[in-house]
């Protein structure tokens, strides 16, 4: 391990840091998170990116392929583009979990209960079980072996602020107010990381 100078966190492109940048150029928009820590004296930059599902990931357009230690062009790779572009039938995204072994007192802390008995026009129970009993019922959350798991449906309509949840956080609102008709200048960015129903009427 060598470490390294780059620092992502202080990196822009035109007017855009470097994380809203990539976002912007690839599509469909997947999940990445990108850290930087010391280690034994050296810097280290590391960006966990997510897998994505049915499709390849296009950065600016264009399609590509790791083969070996090579970046090559998923066009020239037909047999290996057919194999990713193979539908999971099985996979339902908001079925997926976002959180799990989550106690009863954190699934209250992360998900916002209250609105989501209004929204659904039912009144507030007065006990701990019964909110979380009518929360599974609808399937925004599941038990599991070790307490609860959140689904990516409940966090993203009632989480109350999506940041808790690695999975769906980048899925979060943001409203950016360029220069121009292109995307190098910034003029103004907003970020929104309350749930879809809870955060917007």
């Amino acid at each position: 391990m060598v470490g390294t100078t780059f620092s992502p966190f202080q990196t822009k492109i035109g007017n855009q840091e470097l994380e809203n940048w990539l976002a912007t150029q690839l599509n469909p928009r997947i999940d990445f998170n990108i850290f930087e820590f010391d280690f034994e004296g050296k810097h280290f930059s590391m960006f966990r990116i997510s897998a994505t599902r049915n499709t390849p990931v296009s950065f600016r357009g264009e399609y590509y392929i790791r083969i070996g230690s090579y970046k090559k062009r998923l066009d020239d790779h037909p047999e290996r583009e057919r194999k990713i572009w193979h539908v999971e039938k099985q996979y339902v995204f908001e079925n997926e979990t976002a959180k799990e072994k989550v106690s009863e007192e954190e699934v209250l802390q992360l998900i916002d209960y209250p609105k989501f008995f209004e929204m659904l026009k039912l009144p507030l129970p007065d006990n701990r079980k019964s909110i979380l009993d009518r929360m599974v019922q609808e399937k925004i959350i599941a038990k599991c072996e070790h307490g609860y798991a959140v689904k990516n449906i409940g966090a993203l309509l009632f989480a109350k602020n999506m940041d808790d949840f690695d999975s769906i956080a980048r899925k979060a609102v943001r409203v950016i107010f360029y220069d121009g008709i292109n995307r190098t200048k910034t003029i103004k960015e907003q970020l929104e990381t309350k749930g879809y129903a809870t955060g917007f009427e």
